[in-house]
C-alpha cells in the first residue's frame, strides 16, 4: 500500500526504494557492519584513554608546566567556585577552536576507515547493499 501510494508520487520512487526506506531488512548481519560498529565504539572511547593519559602525566610530573598550570586552576576555583561553569565553557570552545584546524574533509557518513568498505571484497560489499535481491 505504502509502494503503491509513493509510486503515484513526484518523482515516483521504485519498490527497492520503499524497502530501503522502509528498513525492512533492518536484521540482517554483516561481519563488515560488525566491525564497523566496534572501531565506532573504539574511537569514542579513545578520548577516555586520552584523559587518563594526561591527568596520570599530571600527577607523576612528567611535564611540570602543565602540572603546575593543572594545580593552579584546581586551587583557582576552589578559591572561587563560580568560575566553575564559565571555565568549563571556555575550556570547551577553546577545545574545539583547536580541533576545528583537525576535522574531517569529508561528511562523515563517507569514511572509508570508519564503515570498513575498503577491507571488504567488492562482491560482498555489493550484496550487502543490493536491496532489490531480497524483495523477490
Amino acid at each position: 500500500m505504502v509502494a503503491a501510494w509513493l509510486a503515484r508520487s513526484e518523482p515516483p520512487l521504485g519498490p527497492e526504494v520503499v524497502q530501503y526506506m522502509l528498513d525492512a531488512d533492518s536484521h540482517t548481519w554483516s561481519m563488515r557492519k560488525s566491525k564497523a560498529n566496534w572501531f565506532q565504539i573504539v574511537a569514542m572511547l579513545a578520548w577516555l584513554v586520552g584523559l587518563a593519559k594526561w591527568l596520570d602525566d599530571i600527577r607523576m610530573w612528567r611535564n611540570s608546566v602543565t602540572t603546575i598550570l593543572v594545580h593552579m586552576l584546581h586551587l583557582v576555583l576552589v578559591w572561587y567556585p563560580d568560575f566553575i561553569i564559565p571555565t568549563g565553557i571556555l575550556y570547551v570552545f577553546l577545545i574545539g577552536v583547536w580541533y576545528y584546524r583537525f576535522r574531517p574533509k569529508i561528511p562523515a557518513g563517507m569514511d572509508l576507515w570508519l564503515s570498513q568498505a575498503d577491507t571488504i571484497d567488492p562482491d560482498k560489499l555489493d550484496e550487502e547493499f543490493d536491496t532489490f535481491s531480497k524483495l523477490l
